[in-house]
């Protein structure tokens, strides 16, 4: 075989890197489009809003729970790290993380985040096949644990979901994201276990890219697609063969999983004060309504289906102008700072790419 891939990236133009820029404030003016539009039918007065007092104790809570949130999620990718290729790197566990929840919220269906972890971890000197395994192994830990979370959830609460806003509807529009994860998790793990179907359809991928003309050297992409293929079913089988490891990284997933849900809990308290039992129970059912309606939207952070979910399921909960104040805070949370904590990696990462680019340019003079 001939080793690994060759990947050429190409040097973005002016146009993209402005775009980047740009992007997320035309998502967040959308955004803020959407609830005027759902509030407006109401004959809401947008001017309350600004009058609505916070607890920010609360708020320093939500913070807590974001950052304990990124700890634990990069806890289990060491696990796995670990598990699969046999060594730990927690700064580029730390920094794909980051960079992975930065590209998951700028790319449509937020699905550029895994793709970006590969890249990264690839850029670091990780073998793609091993880096393949890694990435898509936390991915489905991460989708079991949270759809076991929300099966005991549905389960203790769904018979108070009538006393949500349109909870019914929202209940019934889950089941395709459900879908969705269950038969792409199946996919990665037959992947693991068979070798002629995978073979099959990147030979004929292969074939695909040379006929337009990507790939100049055919049988030497054939080879090192095979040498991937066959690294990742190694590093797959690892994992799914340490039950102990698997069930324990899941149980992770599902615990991380669950203080994200828990920040509308503090959002809430942060504007009415810590909620009873029953209350609490109402949030916590909600909210998994909209994070998974969320997931199916094609713009990044769920930007249009999670306002006006949010607000309809939240409307009698929070009550009016505080589900407007909620809806936004939970934007901050959940799409905004996840931008913002990725920046500075992506910033470092840029000049970086710079430096390197100099330096052999230099060595190529001398």
């Amino acid at each position: 075989m001939s080793g690994e891939f060759e990947i050429y990236y190409p040097p973005r133009r002016w146009w993209r890197r402005a775009l980047t820029v740009i992007f997320p404030f035309i998502n967040i003016a959308l955004a803020v489009l959407v609830i005027w539009l759902v509030m407006r039918g109401d004959e809401f007065d947008m001017g309350t809003v600004f009058q609505v007092r916070l607890n920010w104790g609360y708020m320093v809570g939500v913070l807590v729970l974001v950052y304990l949130v990124s700890a634990l999620t990069i806890l289990q990718m060491q696990i796995i790290l670990k598990t699969t290729t046999g060594k730990t790197d927690l700064k580029i566990a730390a920094k794909t993380h980051f960079l992975e929840r930065f590209w998951t919220m700028m790319t449509p269906f937020m699905s550029g985040g895994r793709p970006s972890q590969v890249y990264y971890f690839h850029k670091h000197g990780y073998d793609m096949g091993k880096t393949t395994s890694v990435v898509v192994s936390n991915y489905i830990v991460g989708r079991i644990g949270f759809q076991l979370l929300v099966g005991v959830i549905w389960i203790f609460l769904m018979y108070r979901v009538r006393e949500l806003d349109g909870g019914l509807v929202v209940g019934s529009t889950i089941v395709v994201g459900i879908v969705f994860a269950i038969v792409l998790s199946g996919i990665f793990v037959f992947m693991a276990f068979s070798k002629i179907v995978p073979e099959k359809i990147s030979k004929v991928s292969v074939w695909i890219l040379f006929k337009i003309r990507i790939i100049k050297d055919r049988q030497r992409a054939d080879d090192a697609m095979s040498e991937t293929l066959w690294t990742y079913r190694v590093a797959m089988r690892k994992l799914l063969r340490q039950p102990l490891v698997m069930w324990g990284t899941i149980a992770l997933s599902a615990l991380w999983y669950f203080l994200h849900l828990f920040k509308i809990v503090f959002i809430y308290a942060a504007l009415w004060g810590f909620p009873d039992a029953s209350t609490l129970a109402l949030l916590i059912l909600g909210i998994t309504l909209v994070e998974n309606t969320a997931a199916v939207m094609p713009l990044p952070g769920g930007t249009g289906g999670m306002e006006i979910f949010f607000l309809s399921i939240f409307a009698t909960i929070f009550g009016s102008p505080e589900v407007v104040v909620a809806v936004v805070l939970w934007k901050i949370v959940s799409y905004v700072m996840p931008i913002v904590n990725g920046l500075p990696f992506l910033v470092m990462d840029s000049f970086q790419k710079r430096k390197n680019t100099k330096e052999c340019e230099n060595s190529k003079l001398s």
